[in-house]
């Protein structure tokens, strides 16, 4: 009987967005910081709405908000945006990797990215790891002799960056990454502000608790 006197507050709570299941898809790199962030904003707005999680490269969550089992995802660019709304949610900066004694190391001044072609490179993937091998070669003149190591997780880049098998261009957010033996230089202005992180969610998505969640984005 408690049970359904319940019911119709309940129903109510979820039309209104209150209540209900928001499936929120995020890249790896986003974990690094800003998912926390953002998830505890919505516990703290929202605390009656269950959110659902998933890690998946941009490609990914475009697939699963189209077919419905993905209600908002973190995503990086491109992607279509004639069938999503979005918001950009962090610009930060392109930063360089490097062992602790490294010759780089001790660098007190940004680095000019175009210093980088004769260094040896662990890189990222042009195949799951898209947006950031784009963006590198639109800003490094890259000689791929000098890239030693291909990959497609910025956990296993500075992995490899630890171990002395290369440097490695990484958002500043791996620092958060808290990988002891590694070094982040700031590099030119040409890396300022280049790697973007956007929410996005279908135009015709009815879900009433994602419109309350995406009013929290900023």
């Amino acid at each position: 009987m408690a049970s359904t006197q319940r019911a119709p507050a309940i129903a109510k709570a979820i039309a209104a967005g209150q209540a209900g299941v928001v499936r929120i898809g995020f890249t790896a790199a986003a974990g690094f910081g800003l998912l926390g962030e953002l998830l505890t904003t919505i516990e703290h707005h929202l605390p009656k709405v269950t959110l659902e999680l998933s890690e998946m490269v941009t490609r990914e969550q475009t697939h699963a908000l189209d077919e419905g089992s993905l209600d908002l995802g973190l995503a990086r660019l491109p992607f279509a945006s004639d069938a999503y709304d979005s918001r950009l949610l962090l610009a930060e900066d392109l930063v360089l990797a490097v062992p602790a004694g490294h010759r780089l190391a001790s660098t007190v001044r940004p680095v000019d990215v175009r210093s980088l072609s004769g260094v040896p490179l662990v890189m990222h993937s042009p195949l799951t790891a898209r947006y950031f091998y784009d963006l590198i070669v639109g800003l490094v003149r890259l000689d791929h002799q000098n890239v030693v190591h291909t990959v497609g997780q910025i956990t296993t880049m500075v992995s490899l960056v630890k171990a002395g098998r290369g440097v490695a261009l990484v958002p500043e957010s791996a620092r958060g990454l808290r990988i002891e033996g590694v070094r982040y230089l700031q590099l030119d202005d040409s890396a300022s502000g280049v790697v973007t992180l956007h929410a996005i969610w279908k135009r015709d998505n009815d879900n009433p608790a994602l419109s309350r969640v995406v009013s929290l984005l900023s």
